[in-house]
């Protein structure tokens, strides 16, 4: 008897959903809405804003520190180069840059 009330109820839950899906096809979908609206749209490419044209090459590496856009490397301050050479080991205790194996006193 338990078998056949779990069978009756499954088929009952089944015609449900089949009816609303049967009740629910009529009803426009919004997406299909949407997509109906961009075919309306044309596919001309937007005018480029002066602003936003790039002054700089774009093979060069850009920076854009406060939000002014300039080439990597480049500074306001000058700063000390490489007074070492690179094939020697340095350490940079506290910041300062210098020869590996050496102590402060």
């Amino acid at each position: 008897m338990l078998a056949r009330t779990s069978l009756v109820t499954l088929f009952a839950l089944l015609t449900v959903f089949l009816t609303g899906q049967v009740a629910a096809a009529p009803v426009p979908m919004p997406l299909k809405v949407a997509m109906r609206e961009l075919e309306e749209r044309t596919s001309e490419p937007l005018k480029t804003i002066p602003v936003y044209k790039r002054q700089i090459p774009v093979e060069q590496a850009v920076t854009a520190p406060d939000g002014v856009v300039r080439v990597f490397g480049t500074r306001e301050e000058e700063i000390a180069r490489r007074q070492i050479p690179a094939e020697q080991a340095v350490t940079a205790p506290n910041g300062v840059v210098r020869p590996f194996g050496t102590r402060e006193e």
